[in-house]
């Protein structure tokens, strides 16, 4: 997300409006980072790249591929957008 961001295909003012984004390394739990390796666990994340969207610790819905940036944004809009009704 962030090369993406970087190269300005995914509106930072977008992610900024609908999420609060937390980048963690999550290969540091590999090397004994015990912090790393609670959260790894915690949330079941097996392979990388995996993005979570969560709501007050729930899970929201899970990413664990890469997209282009637009299929990201897309997949972002999709599972951050409140049903009308």
């Amino acid at each position: 997300l962030d090369a993406a961001v970087n190269r300005h295909e995914v509106s930072w003012e977008w992610v900024k409006g609908h999420a609060q984004p937390v980048y963690l390394d999550m290969t540091k739990a590999e090397v004994g980072d015990a912090d790393a390796a609670a959260l790894k666990t915690r949330f079941a994340i097996e392979s990388y790249p995996s993005v979570l969207l969560l709501k007050k610790g729930k899970e929201l819905a899970r990413l664990e591929q890469v997209l282009s940036a637009r299929d990201l944004l897309k997949w972002l809009t999709e599972n951050t957008t409140i049903p009308k009704g």
